[in-house]
């Protein structure tokens, strides 16, 4: 079976940020251009952290967690 896949999106208070790879981590960024194909597999790792990340949200330090997550197959 083929390994899947796609950009990865968020939306929370800072707006929507499409995730990416820089140095091995997964970064966000608010430019779809800078978005990374990342592999269902690592959706599914990503998508496991977002009830903690909630958990870990404090606007005022600028910290808010996953919401809104989204997955987008590549064509």
């Amino acid at each position: 079976m083929a390994t899947e896949f796609g950009k990865v999106s968020m939306r929370n208070e800072d707006g929507t940020q499409w995730a990416c790879i820089d140095q091995g981590m997964i970064c966000w960024s608010e430019d779809f251009r800078d978005a990374s194909e990342i592999s269902k597999e690592v959706f599914a790792v990503i998508e496991s952290t977002v009830e903690e990340s909630k958990v870990r949200d404090c606007p005022d330090n600028g910290f808010f967690g996953i919401y809104n997550l989204k997955w987008h197959p590549s064509k």
